[in-house]
């Protein structure tokens, strides 16, 4: 097997990591806008938990999903910058 081949394999491996990524942790989902707070003070107790728990655990939810949407993306690009490369090394 070519080298270039193996670029390919590698491109479209990473792609595929990048795509699965950006399918589980897509950067827009609705279930985690901050509902618990309107109208509520921090210290109000909803199902067992204050609203600023709530609201803090939603916080660290969007932070951890825009970190690995954004790693997943950044996967993407990376695999098809291999492809490309591989494609140059062939001619």
């Amino acid at each position: 097997m070519e080298k270039t081949q193996i670029l390919n394999i590698i491109g479209l491996s990473i792609d595929f990591i990048g795509v699965a990524m950006l399918f589980n942790w897509a950067p827009i989902q609705s279930n985690l806008e901050d509902d618990h707070n309107i109208g509520l003070e921090d210290e109000t107790i909803v199902e067992g938990k204050t609203v600023s728990y709530w609201n803090e655990k939603k916080r660290k939810q969007k932070k951890k999903i825009s970190c690995l949407s954004k790693i997943g993306f950044a996967l993407i690009l990376l695999g098809f910058l291999i492809q490309i490369i591989s494609n140059f090394l062939q001619n």
